[in-house]
């Protein structure tokens, strides 16, 4: 996503540089353009469905502007938003909705200290947006003028988890146990990185299919995802290192001493979670500032865990074969920046089992997973 997508206010000054509020000068022309008191027909709304089709997999039904409102729909629930709301705005009222009401009045009591990260976030939203306005920066969508402003790092990561969530409720697996991790402070990073990696392989094509928390077991993976074209089922576990001061950790971070990889007991203790007779992907994420500064062969954390899992772990033949098909590694850890810096790229890297356990008659399908991973940044514009 190079840029996030706010509405023009009412009483904001026109685009158009007329100095004069966006409401007595140019809003009623662009009203006219897009407000429509009917839905469109059968074959236009499935011209729509063909064109804009950001996330193939999901089925998303793109907005209809009706009556009056702009109708978005999330599994069987339809949402009347007002005409000028954009898609990434109403992400952000998706995210504050599955937090719920009585946590959202709870958290804005407390000193902003005290908050849960993503509050937090949220207050960073709000200056960033602000800040954005005042700029007046102009960015047209479907002819329609929006300001757009490349996002902090803070907003960045708000918004990525208001896409994963929203990603997860179109296909209807989103737990209320999650939900309630997620509220969690202790229980947030680790939840919060679970859901990232079942909304990126939902939207590599897989059916997903939690476990329930109270019954999953010690050697039970995170979720089981099925190949809607294949069938296939493949396990999937997902850790993130905790780094201190960072994502409601207690704590100061320190570069100096967390400024490492030091995932090896995720990978051990992942490892061994692998469900019977199924192929079986780790994800492992770093939770350190961004390392694309440097070039992948001069990144000294990469040489390590290369070394970690074929040389330490021990090298796999067919007889002494690794219980994983593939392990990623990822790095989306965008809120390293604060809300004055623009948001840094992630990173993410794949290593291939050549003799795993369980193996997959198809192995592209595991390339899809990782294709949809390298592309988590993107959020589309609208839907």
């Amino acid at each position: 996503m190079g840029v996030m997508i706010i509405q023009i206010g009412r009483n904001d000054k026109c685009y158009c540089g007329s100095g004069n509020k966006y409401k007595k000068c140019c809003l009623n022309n662009d009203q006219g353009t897009r407000i429509n008191d009917f839905s469109p027909p059968p074959h236009v709304l499935k011209q729509l469905l063909k064109e804009k089709n950001p996330e193939p997999y999901l089925n998303i039904v793109p907005s209809v502007v009706w009556n009056g409102f702009r109708c978005r729909a999330i599994w069987n629930k339809v949402y009347y938003r007002p005409i000028e709301q954009t898609f990434h705005e109403f992400l952000i009222d998706v995210l504050l909705l599955t937090f719920g009401k009585e946590w959202n009045d709870k958290q804005l009591a407390m000193e902003h200290s005290e908050r849960h990260i993503v509050m937090k976030w949220k207050f960073s939203y709000a200056d960033w947006t602000r800040r954005s306005l005042e700029k007046n920066v102009i960015k047209v969508v479907e002819g329609i003028p929006r300001y757009g402003a490349i996002p902090t790092g803070e907003v960045k990561a708000f918004l990525q988890l208001a896409y994963d969530l929203y990603c997860l409720q179109i296909v209807n697996k989103l737990p209320e146990s999650m939900i309630r991790r997620l509220r969690n402070y202790r229980e947030f990073q680790g939840v919060r990185y679970e859901i990232a990696v079942a909304a990126m392989v939902a939207r590599a094509g897989f059916e997903i299919q939690f476990f329930d928390r109270k019954l999953k077991a010690q050697t039970q993976c995170e979720f089981i995802a099925i190949h809607k074209k294949t069938g296939i089922n493949i396990g999937i576990e997902a850790k993130s290192r905790r780094r201190k001061g960072v994502l409601n950790e207690e704590g100061v971070w320190a570069e100096t001493e967390e400024l490492r990889g030091d995932v090896w007991k995720l990978f051990n203790k992942a490892r061994k979670q692998k469900p019977e007779e199924k192929p079986f992907i780790i994800f492992l994420d770093l939770n350190l500032p961004p390392l694309s500064n440097l070039p992948e062969q001069e990144t000294p954390l990469l040489k390590d865990l290369h070394k970690m899992i074929f040389e330490d772990y021990g090298k796999a033949s067919f007889e002494n074969r690794d219980p994983f098909n593939m392990i990623i590694i990822t790095n989306y850890s965008y809120y390293y920046a604060g809300n004055e810096n623009e948001t840094p790229n992630g990173e993410c890297y794949m290593a291939l089992s050549d003799f795993p356990e369980t193996e997959i008659s198809q192995r592209e399908i595991v390339l899809e997973i990782f294709d949809s991973v390298r592309n988590y940044r993107e959020i589309p514009e609208e839907v």
